[in-house]
């Protein structure tokens, strides 16, 4: 039986003129070898006119074991030294500032990273990010998925991962496009859920760059 996976979800403050620096630099070596290694879904960067600015997204899928055994193998006691890891650190440590990051559980019918790649996506993203009531992010996770399969997304959006938060009453929706025209009416199916989720939702823009390999094809 496979383990189930997860995703992670990094938001990262960057510091004044380190955008450019910390995205070319971001992925660009394995943070881990196997087994401990995570897969990179996707580098983003924050379109200005929404959000926080400036900052970057990091996108990443792992297993239960595999988030455990990199903890342990960063951070534990006798932890072996990676001399690329740490001038990665040491580098990035220079070009951000502070940020948070969740552990994700995939919805219902959340694609796989090679359907993903069967069918490439776009480089333009939005990013939902909906904080509910305590206790309710599993059911508003089904209400997304409800929305989604019933196909009241309109425009030419796609959404393409629908996840909840392990630790926080939390939902994460993204929706990929070619270009950014009509992000309103690709949003205005999520913008009325039920009263009962108390929800207080947060769009950003994001722009993928070249190491997210799983949503645009090289011709793109």
């Amino acid at each position: 039986m496979s383990e189930q996976r997860l995703f992670m979800v990094e938001d990262v403050w960057l510091r004044a003129g380190q955008a450019s620096a910390y995205l070319a630099n971001m992925g660009s070596k394995p943070r881990h070898e196997p087994p401990h290694a995570w897969d990179l879904v996707g580098v983003f960067n924050q379109k200005r006119i929404a959000g926080e600015w400036p900052s970057a997204v990091n996108l990443w899928q792992m297993s239960w074991s595999s988030l455990a055994g990199r903890m342990r193998h960063q951070f534990g006691n006798d932890a072996p030294r990676e001399e690329v890891f740490e001038r990665w650190w040491t580098k990035s440590s220079g070009e951000r500032s502070a940020g948070w990051d969740r552990v994700l559980l995939p919805g219902e019918g959340c694609p796989e990273l090679f359907d993903l790649q069967a069918k490439p996506l776009g480089r333009c993203l939005i990013q939902i990010r909906t904080a509910v009531r305590p206790g309710a992010s599993i059911a508003h996770l089904a209400w997304l998925e409800s929305v989604i399969s019933d196909g009241n997304v309109q425009g030419p959006w796609s959404p393409f991962l629908w996840m909840r938060a392990v630790h926080s009453s939390e939902t994460f929706l993204y929706l990929a496009g070619h270009s950014w025209s009509g992000v309103e009416l690709a949003t205005r199916a999520f913008a009325s859920p039920p009263a009962a989720f108390k929800a207080r939702a947060t769009a950003s823009l994001l722009h993928s760059w070249d190491r997210s390999r799983y949503l645009f094809s090289d011709g793109q």
